[in-house]
């Protein structure tokens, strides 16, 4: 799962192949739907691990997203934003790199990042001790902790909570100048 940005009006005009066109199938339609999606402003992609940081950033450091369509920033739904809206984003997202706030939140992002990963494998490791422990018990090496006795299945349910799920989101300065320039070129665009 992910969020795509379509752009609303973007600056570069490249027409969107549609699937099922006669002269679009096959290695011609991909050829064509890899061009669209080049095309600056047209289209961005993040999967949803490294969209929420990213949104988050924007939502919480630029000034720029009304508290109101805070929810609609992580949401696929379609929502809305418009061209100029999108370009004060890209204005203060610049701002916000050439003042070096965007490599300190990145760098402290990471290092929370790492200290969670840490913790995780931490987890991984009892989980795993639980899951031969269980295999031994039941004589069966493929249960599923669904499957466990009631008092496991507790007792990994405690742990799969101590989980530090933060640990998968990551962020980069890289992902914030592709968005920069997405804005830049979208002429607004759609969240779905």
């Amino acid at each position: 799962m992910g969020m795509d940005l379509y752009g609303l009006n973007p600056k570069v005009k490249v027409k969107r192949p549609e699937e099922g066109e006669p002269d679009n199938y096959g290695d011609v339609w991909h050829k064509d739907y890899t061009a669209w999606q080049e095309a600056e402003g047209t289209y961005f992609r993040n999967n949803v691990w490294w969209w929420r940081p990213l949104a988050d950033y924007v939502i919480n450091h630029t000034g720029c997203v009304d508290e109101k369509d805070h929810a609609d920033w992580h949401s696929n739904g379609g929502h809305k934003v418009s061209e100029h809206e999108a370009n004060a984003i890209a204005d203060q997202l610049e701002h916000l790199l050439k003042t070096g706030h965007t490599e300190t939140f990145a760098h402290d992002y990471e290092e929370q990042r790492k200290e969670m990963e840490e913790h995780n494998n931490k987890i991984q490791k009892l989980e795993e001790k639980l899951m031969k422990q269980v295999e031994e018990e039941t004589g069966d090496p493929n249960i599923a902790p669904i499957s466990y006795p009631a008092d496991r299945k507790k007792e990994w349910d405690e742990l799969q909570a101590k989980r530090k799920w933060g640990a998968s989101y990551p962020f980069s300065i890289e992902n914030v100048k592709e968005f920069i320039s997405f804005c830049r070129c979208s002429g607004g665009f759609e969240i779905c």
